[in-house]
């Protein structure tokens, strides 16, 4: 009888090793995601004195859930005043949604590329 046989503890080391190679990669990438973020919606916002452009940020901290779960947060923020009226609009000016449209191209990247980080982590590299 032929058949297929599984270490456990081989898998459950290797499948470690996985999760820790992916879990050192994903600070790196959501940085980028985020810095990727910005640079899209800086690229399409519109500048009159350029103020609100410049004043684009970005953080990444680590947030813990009530039971204990660890992920990472990333957040982006325009502390000029009148950025939510160019992104959302008011009743005369259509909204621009420029930081949406960023969030999205962002995103895709951002799987893409994760995609292949954590097949290189699977495979050892």
């Amino acid at each position: 009888m032929s058949g297929i046989v599984f270490d456990a503890a081989t898998f459950r080391r290797l499948s470690d090793r996985f999760l820790s190679r992916l879990d050192d990669a994903s600070g790196p990438a959501l940085r980028r995601l985020a810095a990727d973020t910005i640079a899209h919606t800086a690229r399409a916002w519109p500048v009159d004195t350029g103020r609100s452009r410049a004043a684009w940020s970005m953080a990444l901290q680590e947030a813990v859930t009530l039971d204990g779960q660890r992920y990472h947060e990333v957040i982006v923020t325009n502390p000029v005043s009148y950025a939510p009226l160019i992104e959302y609009g008011t009743a005369s000016t259509p909204a621009g949604r420029y930081l949406q449209q960023a969030i999205r191209t962002a995103r895709r990247d951002f799987l893409r590329d994760f995609s292949r980080t954590a097949r290189r982590a699977w495979e050892g590299r």
